[in-house]
């Protein structure tokens, strides 16, 4: 559960600004509420501290099928063992309709937990998605959306390969109603899997580069951050007697340069 994009162990966890990365925000809405989207998978990649996983916090509070946030060193959260169980309860949740059939495989296979990465796929998430659609009464079933935020974190690059490839298939051969924001660093294997066929087909890859409008952000974080604590009961008698704005604007500028477009940098700064 604590993979979940609501968990308390993920608790407060780290969410876009107001008024910050909307553009990059809007293209994923865009993108996932595009009915005739052609891509099912959405790459967004970053470097460490470009702000991928608070991207993914803000997307998942707006519209989630199903979540699941790696962290390098958290146990069960930093393995692919718990990851399709933990996409196929939340599934069970947001398509009822396949509640029963995946509580069915928990009851009668109690030891798929232990089984392999593509026979939990198969056995929690395929095969129920595949009897739904299989009605002729069937419901109308929109697209769902599922966030992997992380995957670099997953122990192991051959299993950050494999779960991308389960995920390939699924979509190909399982034709799954799903669809896909994988959040990692661009690492040079994870790259390698991403521009290779037939996955490079189906994904759209969007780059967190820094630009001017990441500049902005950061000063907007920073301005808003510092303000909190200068008005804060907490901090009263500390900031007693600083008047007007705190910092000055050349230091929040020098604080930004520093950042080189990393918002870990900027929130490490107000922590402190």
């Amino acid at each position: 559960v604590g993979a979940m994009h609501d968990s308390a162990e993920r608790y407060p966890p780290p969410r876009c600004h107001p008024e910050t990365r909307t553009a990059i925000n809007r293209e994923i809405v865009d993108w996932i509420e595009d009915t005739n989207n052609s891509t099912k998978i959405l790459w967004l990649n970053g470097p460490a501290g470009a702000g991928k996983s608070a991207i993914a916090q803000t997307i998942a509070e707006f519209v989630l099928g199903a979540s699941f946030f790696f962290s390098r060193s958290t146990p069960g959260r930093n393995t692919s063992k718990t990851l399709f169980p933990t996409i196929a309860v939340q599934l069970a949740e947001s398509i009822p309709e396949i509640a029963g059939n995946i509580q069915t495989v928990f009851e009668h296979n109690t030891s798929i937990l232990d089984k392999s990465a593509d026979i939990q796929l198969l056995e929690l998430i395929i095969k129920p998605l595949q009897s739904l659609l299989a009605r002729e009464n069937r419901p109308t079933l929109r697209s769902t959306f599922v966030i992997i935020d992380g995957l670099d974190e997953c122990h192991g690059e051959d299993n950050q390969t494999f779960i991308m490839k389960l995920i390939t298939s699924a979509i190909i051969k399982g034709q799954i109603p799903l669809y896909f924001l994988i959040c990692s660093r661009p690492e040079s294997w994870l790259k390698d899997t991403f521009d290779s066929s037939p996955l490079n087909k189906l994904t759209r890859q969007l780059m967190l580069t820094h630009a001017d409008s990441v500049d902005d952000d950061i000063r907007m974080v920073l301005r808003a951050g510092f303000t909190r604590i200068h008005q804060h009961p907490r901090y009263k008698w500390t900031m007693r007697s600083i008047s007007g704005a705190w910092p000055s604007q050349d230091q929040i500028e020098a604080i930004v340069e520093r950042c080189s477009g990393q918002f870990i940098y900027a929130s490490t700064v107000l922590k402190y």
